[in-house]
């Protein structure tokens, strides 16, 4: 998982807002087995070749800022697509309410399997785009109507790892748009090696006790609506921050689709939309926070130079790491996906610290109340950290984190990724290791 600093792509991580008021929770004797309800729903939305819905897209909290009320209508068939990030054909009509909520914007937002196009129909203006597998090639395209895209219905791993589940719990029942739904709630472990076994029984504590004192380490909860007689996904409420961020806002992005349709007849037509007469080119879109992002890095690409501070205040630059293998790091404390990936890139750092490999985490975009430093300290921590890089991801071309760069002997970029999972550390760690066996070392 990966958090956009400017949003391609919906992720999301904790903090639930108030439900809307359920049904009378069905008797425990009466009541739904959670889990099987959760697995009925992934195995609904995979059966699915096309879909189309009416999608309501609302933020509460801080997040409401950068993510605008959107509602629409969306058509989705599976397959038929180039591009690895999304595996299906989609066409997109919304309304955005990112400017003057009273008068949202209308868009057209279509992916014929390669090419992507969006029409602003209020601007009178187009944007198209040939994708391919890099997410970032979509900033052509950009625009919030592509929120209402609901990936459950386009890959299991939107659900999350079966293996990181450590808890499903049952929420009663609640009515969406006269289709009665279950609330499913689902506790995703976001340990990189999945949840820790539960510690053995004390003396007089059952089964039950002891799975509930297992140490599940950090976890986000998501609720998920599931109808109760096609048990199809009606409603999901993504949690953006992790529950230790104290004080802070809580902010919940939900989706609700309605009038939900499976397997309607599509014509694949429909996802090739034509530039209507007097449209103009949209300029490019201005990234967020005012900086001026630089051109995409690739394998063989100079790594640019820099000059960061440590905790301590002490300066570094790349250059001072002249003759090592260098992994960096983009990342910030509020990013669930970045604190995620940490305790990966923490091995990294004790399988290579003694082979002339170093591996900072580079901070950026926090607030002036952020302590980077104390979090990796309490959380055990022990690579580098630089602080207040953002002119650094500008010249690096950061637009989403994690964001990861490595950087050989020679100061060539090997490798440049975005987000992080246990298969992305062992590419990382062979890549290191290829590298340091052509070097001799």
């Amino acid at each position: 998982m990966l958090l956009p600093l400017v949003p391609l792509i919906v992720v999301s991580l904790v903090a639930q807002p108030a439900p809307a008021q359920p049904a009378a929770a069905p008797s425990a004797a009466a009541r739904p087995e959670a889990r099987a309800l959760h697995d009925a729903a992934i195995a609904a939305a995979d059966r699915l070749s096309a879909l189309s819905y009416n999608a309501e897209l609302r933020a509460t909290g801080a997040i409401a800022a950068g993510m605008p009320a959107t509602t629409g209508r969306v058509v989705i068939a599976k397959g038929g697509s180039s591009f690895e990030q999304i595996p299906a054909r989609f066409l997109i009509d919304a309304q955005v309410s990112d400017a003057d909520p009273a008068a949202p914007r209308k868009v057209t937002l279509s992916f014929d399997g390669k090419t992507m196009t969006l029409l602003d129909h209020s601007a009178r203006q187009f944007g198209r785009a040939v994708v391919n597998d890099d997410p970032l090639s979509m900033m052509a395209v950009y625009d919030p109507a592509m929120n209402l895209l609901v990936f459950n219905y386009l890959d299991k791993e939107a659900w999350g790892a079966a293996a990181d589940i450590v808890g499903v719990t049952h929420g009663g029942q609640t009515d969406i748009s006269g289709v009665v739904c279950d609330i499913v709630i689902v506790e995703h472990s976001l340990n990189e090696d999945g949840p820790a076994p539960a510690p053995p029984a004390a003396e007089g504590q059952n089964a039950e006790g002891r799975d509930k004192a297992a140490e599940k380490g950090p976890t986000m909860t998501v609720r998920e609506f599931i109808g109760a007689e096609d048990h199809l996904l009606r409603r999901i409420e993504f949690p953006l921050q992790l529950p230790e961020d104290a004080g802070a806002e809580a902010s919940v992005l939900t989706i609700t689709l309605n009038d939900l349709k499976a397997d309607p007849e599509v014509d694949a037509a429909e996802f090739a939309a034509a530039i209507p007469d007097g449209y103009t080119p949209r300029p490019d879109p201005e990234p967020e926070m005012g900086r001026q992002i630089g051109p995409m890095l690739k394998e063989g690409d100079p790594a640019p130079e820099w000059t960061l501070s440590d905790a301590e205040g002490k300066p570094h630059s790349l250059a001072d790491y002249k003759g090592k293998v260098v992994l960096m790091d983009f990342w910030a404390t509020w990013c669930g996906p970045c604190r995620a990936a940490m305790p990966g890139v923490q091995k990294l750092h004790e399988r290579f610290k003694d082979r002339g490999v170093m591996v900072l985490g580079i901070n950026i975009g926090e607030d002036e109340n952020a302590d980077p430093a104390g979090y990796m300290k309490r959380e055990g921590f022990t690579y580098g950290l630089m602080l207040n890089a953002e002119k650094v991801a500008e010249a690096y071309g950061v637009m989403s984190i994690p964001h990861f760069f490595l950087i050989g002997t020679d100061g060539k970029i090997i490798y440049t990724s975005v987000g992080f999972d246990a298969e992305e550390g062992d590419k990382i760690a062979g890549l290191i290791e290829a590298h340091l066996k052509g070097q001799g070392k």
